[in-house]
């Protein structure tokens, strides 16, 4: 999966938000800016500056990319309504 491109994904009805938040420790700190700036390339924007959020279904790619960069255990998902 390349992640700098952006995926097609569908567009949440309604007020529905996908939020991620991340705790990524300073001694991963290249990692946490990776993952900031691909949220970001995906048109998340922040709500505070570990906390981002999107209108639109990114839960599988998510899951892909934190699988990837093994960041199980640094990021949590919310679908919000």
């Amino acid at each position: 999966m390349s992640y700098r491109s952006k995926p097609v994904v569908k567009k949440f009805t309604g007020r529905t938000k996908l939020v991620v938040a991340f705790d990524i420790p300073e001694n991963r700190n290249k990692l946490r800016h990776h993952f900031r700036r691909q949220l970001i390339a995906w048109d998340f924007r922040p709500v505070q500056k570990s906390v981002l959020e999107s209108d639109r279904d990114y839960r599988h790619q998510l899951s892909q990319l934190i699988s990837d960069l093994e960041l199980v255990d640094n990021v949590e998902i919310y679908k919000t309504k």
